[in-house]
């Protein structure tokens, strides 16, 4: 038996299946000749991302095993065969990279291009465009877009799909990128082509194909734009119990409320994201704004398959299901919101700098905390129907989750500096007999709204030191996070989505 891998099956098995059918979309079920070849797309678009990030192995023979397929196929996609994976020569290290570019820097666009890969011609490196490098899968995604353009009734995203068909085949995405933004009202809409670069652990450069097929749920988007555009009001009456400024970014982003229909490449991944934003291209950003997009379905399979479960096993007061995933909900699109709050661009010693740059390693970790403490600030101010001593009960609930990702991932420790730090301050106990979680309503807010306060103010002032003696306080496990971490240990961490063969 090889141990390494049934040790990656066990963990992958601590993922909870969701399964989803495009079949079940009203809006794909209403034009299905056109939903059949984005489908198709997004299957292509799979081959793609495993041609770029999986194992050095057949697509088609992997995904076409017997037995345990599905399993085995996750298994083998997402364990990396090198830093890189296949955007660069297996043997390239990041001073051959440096040093061929010192030597030509005519090459530095192109080598450092998101869009191209990194190959050896004899003793050279050379870069390869992403539409050359995977021409024929290229050109068959190309065409099923324009194939679906011709049958999409909606004329915005017919124009999109028209026009990133073109741009698929020139890795220039400036113009099918700005149609995108600009889409509203359709009843299906669509993401396709690279984007993230997590894949590139080498040098975070080179972006993965991905595909998102995804239907609008058009009354919760309305609430929330209203939301976002209420939102220096919204931020007013935070700052008054806050006791600080609020600065809102003006970043342009537009927040849509959808329902997960189909996925492919990277957004096929093991754990599913609830939210994204894009696109990721600075001029479009700039110029006509971004999208940022929560995945309703998803984050209610997530709140019933995981955090409903573990916070009846946690919570000393359980609480009724509808209530609970609307609060869950509620903080959810708040903590999204809440990335566009606080301070971007600061001043550290005199010199201009970002909290970012400031912060360093630690400020993905803050920067999660913050919007935590944040948007349940928010929630308990603006959020629809909220019982606060509900809410809070739910949000304290939800900590335990995210930990158990490991305190060295960006969520996991953002909820471990929170478990703490309202422990410290009383917001909650574990009861002497059941040792379940007891909450303190007026503490818990209290708490919040001091925490949120706290780490805008290590942010503002871009304080490294600071921020570094509050990580090292606040994110360790503790005594009390240890047994309640050892409690769920049955539980799933997280979900895995199985998508139906929409085919059949």
């Amino acid at each position: 038996m090889n141990d390494k891998l049934e040790a990656a099956r066990a963990r992958l098995r601590k993922l909870a299946v969701f399964e989803v059918d495009a079949r079940e979309s009203p809006a794909a079920q209403s034009d299905w000749s056109a939903t059949r070849l984005l489908l198709e797309a997004a299957d292509v678009v799979d081959e793609l991302f495993w041609q770029q990030a999986g194992p050095a192995i057949d697509y088609h023979a992997s995904s076409n095993q017997p037995g345990d397929d599905d399993e085995l196929r996750e298994l083998l996609l997402f364990d990396p065969d090198f830093a890189g994976r296949r955007f660069y020569p297996p043997d390239l290290t990041r001073e051959e990279f440096e040093a061929a570019i010192n030597a030509e820097p005519g090459n530095r666009s192109s080598f450092e291009s998101p869009y191209t890969i990194i190959r050896r011609d004899n003793t050279h490196l050379i870069a390869v465009p992403y539409h050359v490098a995977y021409g024929e899968l290229v050109r068959r995604l190309s065409d099923l877009l324009a194939n679906a353009a011709t049958l999409e009734r909606h004329p915005q995203l017919r124009a999109f799909l028209s026009q990133r068909a073109k741009d698929l085949l020139t890795d220039d995405y400036y113009a099918s990128e700005t149609l995108w933004v600009g889409l509203n009202k359709n009843p299906l809409d669509f993401v396709v082509g690279p984007y993230e670069v997590y894949e590139d652990e080498l040098l975070g450069l080179k972006a993965s194909y991905e595909a998102v097929l995804f239907e609008p749920v058009r009354e919760a988007t309305d609430r929330f734009q209203q939301a976002q555009r209420d939102l220096v009001l919204l931020c007013k009456d935070v700052e008054s119990e806050l006791g600080r400024r609020i600065n809102i970014q003006d970043n342009r982003v537009k927040l849509a409320i959808a329902n997960l229909v189909y996925a492919g490449g990277e957004a096929r991944g093991a754990v599913p994201a609830i939210a994204f934003s894009l696109p990721n291209d600075e001029r479009v950003i700039e110029e006509v704004g971004s999208r940022q997009v929560i995945l309703k379905n998803v984050s209610e399979a997530k709140f019933n398959l995981v955090v409903h479960k573990l916070a009846n096993d946690l919570l000393k007061e359980s609480v009724a299901y509808e209530t609970s995933f609307h609060n869950f909900f509620e903080h959810t699109v708040f903590h999204e919101i809440s990335h566009s709050l606080g301070p971007q661009r600061i001043v550290v010693n005199g010199e201009p700098s970002t909290v970012n740059r400031a912060l360093k390693q630690l400020h993905s970790t803050l920067e999660e905390a913050k919007a935590d403490a944040l948007g349940a600030c928010l929630a308990l101010i603006a959020g629809e129907d909220i019982d606060a001593r509900l809410f809070l009960n739910s949000f304290v609930g939800n900590f335990v989750r995210s930990i158990r990702f490991g305190l060295e991932q960006a969520h996991g420790g953002a909820n471990a500096i929170q478990f703490n730090y309202l422990l410290e301050q009383r917001a909650f106990r574990l009861e002497e007999k059941t040792r379940r979680i007891s909450v303190d309503e007026a503490r818990t807010r209290e708490a919040v709204f001091k925490l949120a306060a706290t780490i805008l103010d290590i942010q503002e002032q871009g304080d490294f030191a600071g921020a570094s003696a509050f990580v090292k306080k606040y994110c360790v496990e503790t005594p009390e996070l240890t047994e309640l971490v050892e409690r769920a240990k049955d539980l799933p961490i997280d979900i895995r989505i199985r998508y139906l063969n929409w085919k059949t």
